[in-house]
């Protein structure tokens, strides 16, 4: 029954992203398209793709290492790489970018990994990611001089209470810990997935302590940040290619406030609520240009998100034969 309930409610949060998706590629002016896009050079469309495969290096060198302090595992940049791409693929079918499952099922596959560390693995990876995002995006509000805040005080909000919990987790671990355990010992009436809640808690809280140590926590939050900060750049780039007059720190507020939007929306892979975002912010914050923006809007995303999902599903499925030097022993 609740196995159900969730595809029904995973599908239903695809087919409304979808729908969405739709009607804003139906409000783009076909004449405006082409010219827009006929004004552009393959060198700046390649540098547009370059820009996203370096961003996915960055992240993949983040997995790498982390999966390296948390398990003990070392694997090849070049696996870590096929791991974040298959996540993203994966992240179209599942709510708030959950398709990050894929990458534990990989490294399980492939290396042994149990399941309950390469979930904290991803589990602490969030955690950085979603702190540099709302540190971008508070820093964006500060340097806009703090007017815009109002018009998206409920995304900050839930962005904020991310925060705070994230700093919570981490300072009051142990304290934490105890209150989570308490809660699914109230809430989970099913005896075989109390005890794996309660297993992945343990494991997870173990490899919290990595980011007890501040080298290793400025390290990968500054990891965190470089990436985000580059997803800004890109974007930046596409809306300067396209003739926009747009500062980098209203990007930057853009691409941050947008992320938390769809966060929040819940709609798998931000498939159309990101576009949507991204050029109802640009709108509100009195830029000119709106129809290059939605067109902006759609080559960013078609480099950094549609495009990589291609590779991510071949990931998906040739993973076994991609990476054959990979495979090892399992680890009991």
């Amino acid at each position: 029954m609740l196995k159900n309930s969730a595809k029904v409610i995973k599908y239903s949060l695809i087919f409304v992203g979808l729908v969405i998706f739709f009607i804003f590629v139906k409000t783009l002016k076909i004449e405006e398209v082409k010219l827009a896009i006929s004004n552009i050079s393959y060198s700046s469309l390649l540098m547009v793709f370059l820009l996203s495969l370096v961003i996915i290096f960055i992240k993949a060198v983040r997995w790498k290492h982390l999966v390296k302090k948390i398990t003990g595992i070392t694997i090849s940049t070049n696996f870590a790489f096929g791991s974040v791409l298959a996540g993203l693929a994966a992240g179209t079918l599942t709510p708030g970018r959950g398709g990050e499952i894929a990458k534990p099922l990989i490294i399980k596959a492939t290396h042994g990994v149990p399941l309950s560390k390469s979930i904290s693995a991803v589990f602490i990876e969030k955690m950085l990611e979603l702190s540099a995002t709302l540190l971008l995006a508070i820093t964006s509000v500060i340097l806009l001089g703090g007017t815009i805040l109002g018009d998206y005080i409920g995304i900050y909000i839930f962005g904020a209470s991310i925060l705070l919990f994230i700093i919570l987790i981490v300072k009051y671990s142990l304290f934490m810990k105890k209150i989570i355990l308490i809660i699914f010992h109230k809430v989970i009436f099913v005896t075989s997935i109390k005890d794996k809640a309660i297993k992945l808690t343990g494991v997870f809280f173990e490899s919290l302590a990595i980011l007890k140590k501040k080298k290793v926590a400025f390290l990968f939050v500054g990891i965190s940040l470089f990436s985000d900060i580059l997803e800004v750049f890109k974007l930046y780039y596409v809306f300067r290619i396209l003739g926009i007059n747009v500062s980098f720190i209203q990007v930057l507020f853009i691409l941050e406030a947008s992320i938390l939007f769809s966060l929040a929306m819940m709609i798998p892979g931000g498939i159309g609520v990101t576009e949507f975002a991204q050029v109802s912010i640009f709108s509100a914050l009195g830029i000119a240009g709106v129809q290059l923006s939605k067109i902006a809007v759609l080559i960013d995303r078609l480099f950094s998100y549609y495009l990589l999902i291609i590779f991510g599903i071949l990931v998906l499925i040739f993973h076994d034969v991609f990476y054959k030097k990979e495979i090892r022993g399992k680890v009991t």
